[in-house]
């Protein structure tokens, strides 16, 4: 796995190269990781392992699949982990693993339907109509 420190993606926290064992950050990471925790209420540690899986997630993606659409790609990999998310807080014991990661499952689940707003051009950013965490298996896009 290579790594790097990058400010070229300036919108993104972390990103990925297609393909390859890559992982960059961004020169401004701990600036974008508090301001990830001011919108969500996540803390630092839960912010970095949303945003770790979710670069790691992209690895296991075929973005060609999706025509190497961006929004497509992000959504199909917010829904995944909102699934993944939530996999791990249904199927644990331990109350608080069940918040921590059901706070997580929420956050991406929120995410992917801020992104299908803005594929739709809607206002309402933070709702898709009839999509529960409980059904989200059912709706990601196999890789």
């Amino acid at each position: 796995m290579s790594y790097c420190v990058s400010d070229k993606y300036k919108d993104a926290v972390a990103f990925t190269k297609p393909g390859e064992q890559f992982l960059g950050v961004n020169t401004y990471i701990d600036d974008k990781i508090h301001a990830m925790m001011d919108d969500t209420d996540l803390s630092q540690d839960q912010v970095e392992e949303l945003l770790m899986t979710h670069e790691y997630m992209h690895s296991a993606q075929d973005i060609e699949k999706f025509g190497n659409n961006v929004l497509i790609v992000e959504a199909d990999n917010e829904l995944k982990l909102a699934s993944y998310f939530n996999d791990i807080a249904q199927s644990s014991d331990d109350s608080q693993l069940k918040e921590r990661y059901g706070q997580m499952a929420e956050v991406c689940l929120a995410r992917y339907s801020g992104i299908i707003s803005c594929m739709q051009g809607s206002d309402d950013e933070h709702h898709v109509e009839g999509i529960e965490l409980s059904e989200i298996s059912d709706y990601c896009i196999d890789s």
